[in-house]
């Protein structure tokens, strides 16, 4: 087991298993180089648990930094908080990066689901061409092809100019 934590010991990334030398080296280049604002998020919840910047910063971070689980793990907290149940905008973001991060992490069925929620949730929402893509794309990731093309074809037909379009027509064109 290889354990990274940030300077106060807060894990962010374990890793169990045997790794080669080219993995161990590409898990260490994807690491954060600087901690320093991770460490700054972490002493702010030392003192406030519940603290919504602070959460949502540390999910945005370790989104950054390719730690997918560990983001949706300070987005989970985040969305449990006064600020996020009241400003319907923070709370979409905040599910929004929580389902392409669950695409990252190829658990297309999390991410089905909260595409869809973010669909049904924010229906008259500016991103909902990216909700729907996210939608086709995790379909795709579960070989629901079917279901997939219903939601990519929505993207192209409905958005046709969007980049949401560009790149539901690269996926379309995979399945094909």
């Amino acid at each position: 087991t290889i354990l990274f934590t940030d300077s106060y010991g807060t894990e962010l990334f374990r890793h169990e298993g045997i790794l080669d030398a080219e993995e161990l080296t590409e898990l260490l280049k994807a690491l954060p180089g600087d901690v320093a604002r991770i460490n700054r998020l972490h002493q702010v919840l030392a003192e406030d648990k519940g603290n919504f910047e602070a959460l949502e910063g540390l999910g945005r971070e370790l989104r950054e930094a390719g730690l997918y689980l560990r983001s949706n793990q300070y987005y989970s907290r985040a969305l449990k908080t006064d600020p996020a149940k009241k400003e319907p905008r923070q709370r979409e973001q905040i599910l929004a990066a929580m389902g392409w991060n669950y695409i990252e992490l190829r658990e297309s069925k999390e991410a089905a689901k909260v595409f869809e929620r973010c669909a049904k949730e924010f229906s008259n929402s500016e991103s909902k061409p990216t909700f729907l893509l996210g939608l086709g794309q995790a379909y795709a990731l579960a070989d629901a092809d079917d279901k997939a093309r219903k939601f990519l074809n929505a993207v192209v037909s409905q958005y046709p100019n969007s980049d949401a379009a560009r790149r539901a027509e690269r996926i379309l064109s995979e399945l094909r």
